[in-house]
């Protein structure tokens, strides 16, 4: 079902430039192709620094990054969400920006839309679509979840994760979080459920999915359970979907 006929109509006043005057928007903006590098290991997609809610706020850099990653600060939304040209997961830039005083997360966003519906004549809209998910729940018997270190209390730069080959390790992270790593690795999106709070830290080991030694763990789905005392239940849930009407591929000049 569609539901951004309005959202069309307002991403292409933004291209138009109708609303500058009311949006808040990047104080300067580079935006430029990110050059090759012949002969070496490619920049891993560039994450975004800096921005509100850091320890620099005036300043809004993306290094090697591609449009979707943008798209996905742009409207706080997961990779699955985003429906575009192949390209734009492909095509790489180096954006750089300076950022007001006083801005909000959501105004970031906005900000951010402007800049893609300015400098690569971005519109789009929204469709509410059915998906399957699994929703992260608690399990009977609560949570497993331990509450950081006394030196670890609160969140910011100091989260981390480390992940891969049927091992996941996080401190200082929101349930939240937890879902988004688990999509990594199992058939659909996970969509956090629990209703906690607060920040955690845990260890989570599973046997790969292929692996020829059942003795090597458990899945990972009898994994969360009964190390984290959570589960993964199946359901379908609408979730808001950006769909991109049009995108350029070579942005405007700086």
């Amino acid at each position: 079902m569609k539901t951004g006929i309005l959202a069309a109509a307002i991403s292409s006043l933004l291209a138009a430039g109708a609303f500058s005057q009311t949006l808040p928007e990047f104080e300067v903006a580079s935006v430029k192709p990110a050059q090759p590098l012949a002969g070496r290991s490619p920049r891993p997609t560039g994450l975004l620094r800096g921005g509100p809610g850091t320890d620099d706020p005036g300043r809004a850099e993306w290094t090697n990054t591609t449009l979707r990653v943008m798209l996905m600060n742009a409207f706080d939304v997961k990779d699955y969400q985003v429906q575009g040209p192949e390209w734009l997961a492909t095509e790489r830039f180096d954006i750089s920006a300076k950022v007001p005083a006083n801005i909000t997360k959501e105004q970031f966003g906005l900000m951010i839309q402007k800049l893609l519906a300015g400098r690569f004549q971005m519109t789009y809209h929204h469709e509410s679509r059915e998906q399957a998910v699994y929703a992260l729940v608690v399990a009977k018997g609560g949570s497993k979840l331990k509450a950081p270190d006394a030196n670890d209390a609160g969140g910011g730069p100091g989260a981390m994760a480390v992940m891969g080959g049927g091992h996941l390790q996080a401190r200082k992270i929101v349930a939240a979080g937890i879902a988004s790593m688990l999509s990594t690795f199992v058939d659909r999106p996970v969509i956090d459920e629990t209703g906690l709070t607060g920040f955690y830290q845990f260890t989570l080991n599973w046997a790969p999915e292929g692996a020829s030694d059942a003795s090597s763990g458990p899945t990972i789905y009898a994994a969360i359970q009964q190390e984290l005392g959570l589960r993964l239940e199946p359901r379908k849930m609408l979730l808001d979907h950006v769909i991109i009407d049009h995108i350029e591929k070579v942005p405007t000049a700086n």
